[in-house]
């Protein structure tokens, strides 16, 4: 449990570039980005089963590590394109 809350503190606290102008954490962007929804992406790729993880704020989307995916309390929705 200790080291998934590391795994988890870790994500959240890795310094990235979200195109606002600066670099921050995924911990205090996600608080500016205030998401509604968190979407799991499901799709094939060259034969192999892809999972992207997401939140969205309107039309607009945020890939984000499972780990942190996981721990946020957001409604979620699954889009799986491997029946198309």
């Amino acid at each position: 449990m200790t080291n998934q809350l590391n795994q988890l503190e870790q994500a959240l606290n890795q310094p990235r570039d979200y195109g606002i102008g600066m670099i921050t954490t995924l911990k205090n962007y996600l608080m500016v980005f205030n998401p509604e929804i968190k979407r799991t992406f499901i799709e094939y790729k060259k034969a192999k089963v892809i999972y992207d993880y997401s939140v969205w704020r309107g039309y607009r989307g945020l890939e984000i590590p499972k780990i942190v995916y996981d721990s946020l309390d957001l409604p979620e929705e699954i889009i799986d394109n491997r029946l198309d």
